[in-house]
């Protein structure tokens, strides 16, 4: 099986989808908040409001400066959009790890921190350690933000040094400073480092979980899946004014399609379809 390998069943796509999203948006203001500071620099020392310059866009009058006060601004918002960004991939990733646990009929837990340990206990495999200690150090620093003002408390302090060498230079790599020697009571901020790391573990733990389900989910369980997804995506009017034979065709190519890592058989699919009355 190749390694980046996944099955799209329906709330993967949904998850891919969203993700990539945020992702491009999040992209779109770290790199347009200092292209529209450079394209200040055109009006530098006016004392004319930035809404009587650029009065088609849309909210401008919310944005009541003059150029010099909001270049200042736009300068420094990318530490703002991490702050903003991390808690959104977060939770995120954390929506598409309850429909895993969920889909190996395992209780999905209340706290969020123990989503993968559920998944893992469900399915007898294990998350990359380094990946998992990364991303639950950037949980923490989250919490902190939002429930504490961004002062760091034991809990992040804790997080931070369980992480191996390896981890930690990974971490330095991506976010540009070391998570250590930060005293509980200080305070943190999530800038554009934390934000990227955020999306990158969050992408790898994604991918990793599954993995999990490939090996976890039984053949039949998959099979209904891919035939309640391919009739959610097809017109059954339409299915009806074929033959039996080119609807299963039409079955596996889509099966072929989104879950061909799985290598389903025409046998295992004609049962489940012939359920559905597809064929």
């Amino acid at each position: 099986m190749a390694t980046n390998a996944v099955v799209n069943y329906p709330e993967y796509r949904l998850h891919t989808k969203a993700r990539r999203e945020a992702n491009t948006a999040i992209m779109a203001l770290l790199v347009g908040s200092p292209m529209a500071a450079h394209l200040l620099n055109l009006t530098d020392g006016s004392k004319t409001l930035i809404p009587q310059i650029f009065p088609a866009i849309h909210h401008v009058n919310r944005f009541n400066l003059t150029p010099g006060e909001a270049r200042a601004v736009l300068v420094n918002a990318d530490s703002h959009l991490g702050t903003m960004a991390v808690p959104y991939a977060l939770a995120l990733h954390e929506d598409l790890m309850r429909s895993c646990v969920n889909m190996v009929n395992a209780p999905v837990p209340d706290n969020a921190s123990r989503l993968h340990g559920a998944l893992s206990t469900a399915t007898g495999q294990h998350f990359s350690p380094d990946l998992l200690s990364q991303f639950h150090l950037v949980r923490e620093m989250r919490n902190a933000v939002i429930h504490s003002g961004g002062t760091i408390d034991s809990r992040v302090v804790q997080r931070a040094t369980a992480l191996s060498p390896a981890a930690s230079q990974n971490w330095v790599r991506i976010v540009g400073r070391s998570p250590l020697g930060l005293p509980a009571g200080s305070s943190i901020d999530l800038g554009t480092g934390e934000m990227l790391l955020a999306l990158s573990v969050t992408t790898a733990l994604a991918r990793e979980a599954n993995r999990m389900l490939i090996a976890s989910v039984s053949r039949q369980r998959w099979a209904e899946v891919i035939i309640d997804d391919f009739v959610d995506n097809h017109d059954l009017a339409g299915l009806k004014r074929i033959t039996a034979d080119r609807r299963m065709k039409k079955v596996e190519n889509f099966a072929r399609f989104h879950y061909g890592v799985l290598a389903m058989t025409t046998a295992e699919l004609q049962v489940t379809a012939g359920q559905a009355h597809l064929v």
